[in-house]
């Protein structure tokens, strides 16, 4: 029988899906429990869109109960729990492929539960686990994308799946909200110097450069008239007091007057 089985797979990789259905049917009529001539020929029928016709209904004996499976979510995992009692490791196929799951389990009262899950985005079936317990299967499947999923199986268009957020440093998030200034512009708009100021800036730049001497005589100059001289000739001011020469039409007062 395992030509007719390859021979099938062979046909349902190359789209021949009538044909693989006819390979599929001729080994489970020599051999009626092979799991996986059903798995591929419950592919067939979807394929062929052959839903009138139910793969579960072929192989399931009349008044099988109903299962129920739950299924969570991390943003690396998916957890899908088939809550079937007492079923065996030995009797239960279950295969894994980057989107679907298909399940195939002997059930305690003699029938057969079939179920598989078009998944909604991509997993990695080398790292994902099968456990089975007394009161149910949990399979954990491992997320080819750290994702938070919004539905387990696609719906019509495969469904987008939530990206996990990015870290964002703290200083990226500090500059996204403070505007750049335009220091161009700033210097463009500010105001032209005083003309005191001007003044100012030539005599601070003198006293820099100047030599000691010619600072000597500037502080005194300067100090002596109060404020209204302000002479670099050391030899000029240094032997003598330098009186005040107010502006034009103005009085020189001193402070005890």
């Amino acid at each position: 029988m395992s030509e007719h089985l390859n021979k099938g797979i062979s046909l349902f990789e190359s789209r021949e899906y009538k044909s693989a259905k006819e390979s599929f049917e001729a080994v489970l009529a020599e051999e009626p429990n092979n799991t996986t001539a059903k798995t591929w020929l419950r592919k067939c029928h979807a394929e062929l869109g052959e839903t009138g016709q139910s793969t579960t209904a072929l192989f399931t004996q009349a008044g099988q109960p109903k299962i129920r499976h739950e299924w969570y979510q991390t943003m690396d995992h998916l957890m899908i729990s088939i809550l079937a009692k007492g079923t065996k490791k030995e009797e239960a196929d279950i295969r894994l492929s980057d989107r679907e799951v298909n399940i195939i389990m002997k059930l305690p009262t003699g029938s057969e539960y079939m179920q598989d899950f078009h998944l909604a985005a991509d997993i990695e079936p080398s790292q994902c686990t099968i456990n089975h317990t007394p009161n149910k299967v949990e399979l954990k499947l491992k997320k080819k994308k750290s994702s938070q999923w919004k539905s387990l199986e696609e719906v019509g268009t495969p469904a987008p799946s939530v990206a996990a957020p990015e870290p964002v440093s703290t200083v990226e998030k500090s500059n996204t909200h403070k505007p750049k200034k335009n220091w161009d512009k700033i210097v463009s708009s500010e105001e032209p110097e005083q003309e005191g100021d001007a003044l100012n800036k030539v005599f601070q730049d003198i006293f820099a450069n100047g030599t000691d001497e010619q600072k000597r005589a500037m502080m005194k100059s300067f100090t002596e008239s109060g404020g209204t001289v302000l002479s670099t000739n050391w030899a000029e001011v240094g032997s003598k007091t330098v009186k005040g020469t107010p502006p034009k039409g103005m009085e020189m007062h001193s402070w005890t007057e």
